[in-house]
């Protein structure tokens, strides 16, 4: 399905349910990995703590196009003088990837006390080159579109659709490259979240 028609289908206020498409890697590596469909409303975060059995979830960043755009532009920005930095930004030159277009984001979220209730998830920690992955991962994609007024953070309003990752797209170049330019251009350490999900 072509980006755009996909983007479509699944954008969240096309059908009556919102549906936020997460993939699960059990800690058990026994357990088969398999996609998971949550409606979007005030129960998500029970939902999602519930997969993850647990009694409060935490969620960190593994790439994403417009925050790695944003610091690439405010990197290269920064060696200038301030008046010319504040030029370029009245003459109206965007911030990350560029007002009006599509970018993408990966998140994985896990029990908030994992690191130290948690043994290691092995089969995670390969699959998202993320040595931290302890207790059960469920993983999400987001597509956003960039408006005038997102800043630096996507918004739930940004939202086009959350995508279906698949064990073969986590085992792919692409996604070892994403992550290899993630923690070249962020460092290895947990970021903030890239955007707040719930309530739509």
């Amino acid at each position: 399905m072509p980006a755009i028609h996909r983007a479509v289908w699944y954008h969240p206020k096309f059908t009556t349910d919102p549906l936020l498409r997460l993939f699960l890697i059990p800690q058990n590596e026994k357990e088969p990995l398999r996609q998971v469909e949550l409606v979007s409303d005030s129960t998500v975060k029970k939902e999602i703590c519930k997969l993850l059995g647990c009694d409060l979830s935490d969620n960190v960043v593994l790439h994403s196009e417009d925050q790695i755009a944003y610091v690439r532009v405010f990197i290269s920005s920064s060696t200038l003088h301030n008046y010319n930095y504040h030029v370029l930004k009245a003459k109206g030159k965007p911030d990350g990837v560029g007002i009006g277009r599509m970018h993408t984001s990966y998140e994985a979220f896990m029990d908030d006390f994992a690191l130290s209730r948690r043994p290691l998830n092995r089969r995670a920690s390969t699959l998202l080159h993320y040595p931290n992955a302890h207790g059960p991962i469920l993983v999400m994609k987001t597509t956003f579109i960039k408006a005038k007024d997102s800043g630096r953070l996507a918004r739930s309003e940004d939202i086009l659709c959350w995508e279906k990752i698949t064990e073969a797209e986590l085992k792919g170049e692409a996604f070892k490259k994403l992550r290899e330019e993630w923690i070249a251009v962020m460092g290895s350490g947990d970021l903030p979240h890239v955007l707040e999900i719930w309530p739509m």
